[in-house]
């Protein structure tokens, strides 16, 4: 199987962004996953924890929707 063939079944991975990833390593995207040398392996896991990494961070750090309307509510209430 492919590395591009392997990343795109994963969930939200399409072409571009598999290639992007690759062209920064310095992988071809026909590379079969078990003819990868040691330091393709290496660079390659570093930089998909990286991205792991930075989307967990985002999906915690999503900021709070706004209750603006929740507010109106009560200060119409109480009139």
């Amino acid at each position: 199987m492919s590395i591009s063939d392997l990343l795109m079944s994963q969930q939200r991975w399409g072409q571009a962004r598999c290639r992007r990833l690759l062209l920064s390593v310095g992988i071809p995207e026909d590379k079969k996953v078990g003819t990868l040398t040691e330091r393709q392996r290496t660079a390659l896991v570093a930089v998909l924890n990286g991205k792991v990494r930075s989307e967990v961070r985002r999906r915690q750090l999503r900021p709070v929707p706004h209750r603006a309307h929740a507010t109106r509510e009560c200060a119409l209430s109480a009139v």
